[in-house]
């Protein structure tokens, strides 16, 4: 029993447990032991990097949304642009762009801070005003069709009085074409790319021809830049009549000569 001996040194209270199923030796159990302080330290969980490609995925998802919203936007500005003009023709006139502008960027502006994209929708807006800014700029307008174009008249009464097309290319052989002595005009206009004519070789023809951007080839003269006019007069001795030829690019390129061949050729 325990005591107050001074002789005797103090110790731990210890049970003896018999296991009543094996009938093992006992063990000694200490009441005061706390089974958690026998348990190993728990290792620290590692911090878990996220691969680079989860770290661009926001980045990826904004140039996509930029992307694909420019791209509606624009389907969008030209179905109302052609609502508008009607569907025979497509052309921008700098009043359009400007309420065009205005009603898109105030569109953008509200659902940016609807949906926190206020960057992206502005960039998106941008880039449709400078397209459309570009195509009112552009002269002649938008109509007419797109590809490539021959158009050959026997004679002066099959010689309609303008030609156009929207882009592509335009071939207008005039060789067949005897204006006489009241004279006959002609004008084409291509937007976006060239106009081939081919004058007949003996009548006397005044050309005027404009490009915006690009070049003019007439009679073996070239002129090339920005806001480009050429006005010319091409006689012939014994001419059989006078042809006016009216020629406008928006940017390409404008050939006039009195073969084929001529129009084919670099010009100096």
């Amino acid at each position: 029993p325990r005591g107050s001996d001074p002789g005797r040194s103090d110790t731990t209270e210890v049970a003896l447990r018999v296991d009543p199923s094996t009938g093992s030796m006992p063990v000694p159990v200490t009441p005061d032991a706390d089974p958690a302080a026998s348990r190993p330290p728990a290792r620290a969980a590692a911090a878990v990097r996220p691969s680079p490609l989860r770290r661009a995925a926001p980045v990826i998802g904004r140039i996509a949304f930029a992307v694909g919203g420019t791209a509606l936007a624009f389907v969008l500005a030209v179905l109302a642009v052609l609502l508008l003009e009607g569907g025979d023709a497509l052309v921008f006139t700098p009043t359009e762009v400007v309420f065009t502008a205005v009603g898109l960027l105030a569109i953008s502006v509200g659902l940016g801070f609807l949906w926190r994209r206020i960057p992206e929708l502005l960039a998106v807006s941008v880039a449709v005003i400078l397209v459309l800014s570009f195509a009112a700029w552009l002269r002649p307008p938008l109509r007419g069709g797109f590809g490539d174009r021959q158009v050959r008249p026997a004679n002066a009464g099959q010689l309609d009085r303008s030609y156009e097309l929207a882009a592509g290319r335009l071939r207008l052989d005039l060789t067949g074409v005897r204006p006489g002595a009241r004279g006959r005009s002609v004008s084409a206009s291509v937007a976006l790319g060239l106009v081939r004519i081919v004058v007949p070789a003996d009548v006397t023809v005044h050309f005027d021809g404009k490009v915006e951007g690009g070049q003019i080839c007439a009679f073996g003269h070239r002129d090339a830049g920005t806001d480009t006019r050429v006005r010319e007069t091409s006689t012939r001795p014994g001419s059989a009549g006078v042809l006016e030829v009216k020629a406008r690019v928006g940017v390409g390129e404008i050939r006039v000569g009195r073969s084929e061949a001529a129009t084919l050729l670099p010009c100096g």
